[in-house]
């Protein structure tokens, strides 16, 4: 439900003093609300702009209140908090200062709503509570219903007592009974009612919500609002479906499905064929189930642009659309046929894997929000992952909520492992490994990392035996993408002193092939002094020059690794292999993702567009490393900013670590790396596999005692591993 998009609609349609705009803003004022509807809200934030211009050259104070407060409500629906803020803040001190109740109250809770997204609880609701009492001054009592709903809303949303979630609905509905509420309203008090509901198990709350949202689609039916009918008509069959009336829910679902595709609203269409999926596959319905999930999948593909572009939809990948595939690829598992079947057994396999692949793109898309961020596997010169398989196991886990399966793709054909292991025990697991690997005085982390092993290795590791075997690819998912799978442990030895490991965040590789070490151009930079606050790289300046005296190169040491100068290079291309020795944080965000720099930060999304821009030439880039990057503990989205860093860019291959590791160990691994990948049939795999098992050899003279895993384990490499 898209409520900030409603009321941004108010705000850009009919309002009081909206006889008193001049007619030149006005006509721009509803184009953007004719753009905003149609979804171009790049469109729609340039003619606000225009309009800003325009009302402060003809000196209209009135009209420059109500373009800013638009601004700020367009600015936040596309993810600009900071900028939607301050535009909100200028609006309502415009609208404060000319008296215009209405207005200030209207900003206000646009306010809140965006200092709740923030997190700020305490600040939304004071917000909203300023809303009310303005609206109620003015005498305009939905407004003051609106304000009262949007702080029962806040309040669920952070998680307070039910009496005070209660408290706000029961005055936002008596205001509601004061006098005509908007169907919009109706609806959106209604589907706060019904997660009360859902959350406490309450039947006086489950009441409350069902005589709201019966309320709205009445008023909808008789307005014949098909899209506000099937949203209603749906949220009553979740209702239903928590109270265990399944037959009521499936009746009411479909029909709001129905009202949803003829009326060309796949936001809504989308959830209530999700919702007739779970409630078929609840009674058995295996096959109508399917389609049901198929079909929501279809609707999820028609707003992919909307929820790219926008931060106030209401939808969560992680909580709105992840569990569509995951809860599909479950139902196709469960009913798969038996391995006495081998044909149709393996069909069903790569089914599954394909639904599991195509959320991961949809959550790289989400992450990047980037409708083209993995444009470069499109391209005729992507291979599969069987094409490129030789002598290699691939590994495809699929975290369920009661299990976890693990596809297998081998030399003779795909085949399933079914754990007993939640996603949520392995997640918790997997995430305790990564918190103490990081400490490297001690060996806390042993046990974690062996029962890590015994949970996804050993129950099929044996099957390799006498097969060739010599690389392991995985394609993790969740808090998997987080650990260094070369650290599990088999009580003797680690992963990696067996199998030379890979990582790939899907199933295809861009144009596979070794590495081209006959005259490759390098572009070495890194940062080795403190800067901005960041700790010194001191062994940087060695790890470059020993990786030039095998290779030659371009160097950009400290005050030479500028963006502008970086970025300059990237975009002129004709460099194979491009390394950078510098901090580098991925975070929950993309946006808040970057490298250092010196005097700057080069954004994640700024240098996947840079390196990126070869990635459709002749010769791109084979590798991509960057031998400092710290991935956000605790944080399985942030583990996407590195592998996703590859497949943005175009680049066949990167090499990266999942923590910043010690600067020492950081120089032998690299200078090593490379050295080893020079050497005829050497894979990039096994060329890192030598690196780090360098490190956890014996120390010599020469070395420190590096054998802990904080210092060699981090290192990954992401797609190519030939």
């Amino acid at each position: 439900m898209r409520c900030f998009a409603l009321l941004l609609m108010l705000l850009l349609g009919a309002a009081p003093s909206a006889a008193e705009v001049a007619p030149s803003v006005e006509a721009l004022l509803e184009r953007a609300r004719g753009q905003q509807l149609e979804g171009n809200y790049d469109d729609a934030l340039r003619t606000l702009g225009a309009a800003a211009a325009r009302s402060e050259a003809e000196g209209d104070a009135k009209a420059r209140a109500r373009i800013e407060a638009a601004l700020g409500a367009a600015l936040f629906f596309v993810g600009d908090r900071k900028a939607a803020l301050f535009h909100l803040d200028l609006a309502r001190e415009l609208a404060r200062s000319q008296g215009d109740a209405w207005l200030e109250a209207s900003v206000e809770i646009n306010r809140g709503h965006l200092l709740a997204a923030e997190g700020d609880s305490d600040a939304a609701l004071a917000a909203q509570a300023a809303a009310e009492r303005l609206a109620l001054a003015g005498g305009d009592a939905a407004l003051a219903a609106r304000a009262r709903a949007s702080a029962a809303r806040t309040r669920l949303d952070a998680g307070h007592g039910a009496p005070a979630i209660r408290s706000d609905l029961d005055a936002a509905l008596t205001l509601v009974a004061e006098g005509a509420a908007p169907l919009d309203l109706r609806l959106h008090l209604g589907r706060t009612a019904a997660r009360l509901a859902e959350e406490t198990r309450s039947s006086a709350d489950a009441e409350r919500a069902y005589r709201v949202l019966e309320g709205a689609r009445g008023a909808a039916s008789e307005a014949e609002d098909r899209v506000t009918e099937s949203w209603a008509l749906g949220f009553l069959g979740r209702l239903y479906e928590q109270q265990g009336r399944d037959e009521e829910a499936l009746t009411l679902s479909r029909r709001a499905a129905f009202l949803a595709v003829e009326a060309g609203a796949p936001e809504a269409a989308y959830r209530w064929h999700w919702q007739c999926g779970r409630l078929l596959a609840a009674r058995g319905e295996s096959g109508p189930a399917v389609e049901s999930y198929e079909l929501a999948i279809q609707q999820l593909a028609r707003i992919r642009h909307e929820l790219l572009r926008s931060d106030g939809s209401g939808i969560s990948f992680q909580q709105d659309v992840r569990p569509v595939y995951l809860e599909l690829a479950d139902l196709l598992l469960r009913t798969a046929p038996p391995p006495s079947q081998p044909g149709a057994y393996e069909q069903r396999l790569r089914r599954v894997r394909d639904v599991v692949e195509a959320q991961k793109g949809e959550e790289l898309r989400d992450y990047f929000r980037d409708e083209c961020v993995d444009q470069a596997r499109e391209r005729e010169r992507t291979r599969p992952l069987e094409a490129v398989s030789t002598g290699v196991v691939v590994v495809y886990p699929v975290l369920l909520a009661d299990r976890t399966e693990l596809l297998l793709t081998l030399p003779g054909g795909m085949e399933r492992v079914t754990i007993e292991r939640t996603a949520t025990d392995l997640e918790a697991e997997a995430r305790t490994l990564r918190a103490l690997l990081e400490k490297r005085t001690t060996r806390e982390f042993l046990p974690h990392a062996q029962r890590l092993y015994d949970v996804l290795m050993r129950p099929w590791l044996a099957r390799l035996d006498g097969r060739g075997i010599d690389t392991l690819v995985f394609v993790p998912d969740g808090a998997l993408r987080t650990i260094p799978l070369g650290a599990l442990h088999d009580g003797e030895k680690y992963l990696v002193e067996r199998y030379a490991i890979a990582v790939v965040p899907g199933l295809t590789l861009i144009d596979p092939r070794p590495l081209s070490v006959e005259a490759p151009e390098l572009l070495l930079a890194g940062i080795s002094r403190s800067e901005q606050g960041f700790a010194p790289l001191e062994h940087v300046g060695q790890e470059l020059e020993g990786i030039r005296a095998d290779y030659g190169g371009q160097v950009l040491l400290d005050d030479r690794f500028e963006k502008q100068e970086v970025d300059r290079l990237l975009r002129k291309g004709g460099f194979t292999i491009v390394h950078f020795a510098t901090h580098a944080q991925f975070e929950d965000q993309a946006g808040e993702s970057f490298m250092l720099t010196h005097g700057g930060r080069y954004g994640l999304g700024e240098l996947g567009e840079a390196v990126g821009a070869t990635r459709f030439a002749e010769q791109p880039i084979e590798l991509l490393a960057l031998s400092a990057c710290d991935t956000a503990v605790g944080t399985d989205r942030a583990a996407l900013g590195l592998a996703g860093i590859a497949v943005k860019a175009g680049a066949r291959s990167a090499l990266g670590t999942l923590w910043s590791v010690n600067d020492e160990a950081a120089r032998l691994v690299m200078t090593r790396f490379y050295r080893e990948v020079r050497k005829p049939k050497v894979s990039k795999a096994e060329a890192l596999r030598r690196a780090q098992l360098a490190l956890l050899a014996e120390p010599t003279a020469e070395q420190a005692d590096l054998r802990h895993p904080f210092y060699w384990s981090a290192f990954l490499l992401i797609n190519d591993w030939l």
